[in-house]
């Protein structure tokens, strides 16, 4: 058995909320990274392609193209580096549409859901971080 799937089978309570929602944002994440793919081959729009992308896009979507199946496989697996990987992953994302949006373009919906999911992540550490104090004490 994997490390992954034996950690599975030790899940209860809160952690086995907390996997299903890492695993339903590890979807997400792998369907914006195939977006971004597409993005890049031309398939979302023909005339907006990687070859006819401003340099801006084409380091913006390079960049999030290879993080965000990268931090999928990580979600799913509940690993730490894939956490890692999808923070930095949102990060991009959210200097791209928060700081920048006179090139980005705004997208409201993907600003609030990468927003949602950081905070239910903290709250989640923030719980497994009063539990352990707990504990201790």
């Amino acid at each position: 058995m994997s490390e992954a799937a034996a950690r599975v089978g030790r899940l209860y309570g809160l952690d086995q909320i907390v996997l299903w929602l890492f695993r339903g944002v590890a979807i997400i994440v792998l369907l914006l990274g195939i977006h971004y793919w597409l993005m890049l081959l031309g398939v979302t729009d023909p005339a907006f392609r990687f070859d006819t992308m401003p340099n801006h896009w084409k380091i913006a979507a390079t960049t999030l193209c290879v993080l965000m199946p990268v931090a999928s496989l990580g979600l799913w697996g509940l690993y730490r580096w894939g956490v890692a990987i999808w923070l930095i992953a949102v990060s991009v994302e959210l200097f791209m549409h928060l700081l920048m949006p006179e090139r980005f373009g705004e997208n409201r919906l993907l600003v609030v859901f990468h927003l949602a999911a950081i905070a239910l992540f903290v709250g989640y550490r923030l719980l497994r971080w009063i539990e352990r104090r707990r504990a201790v004490s």
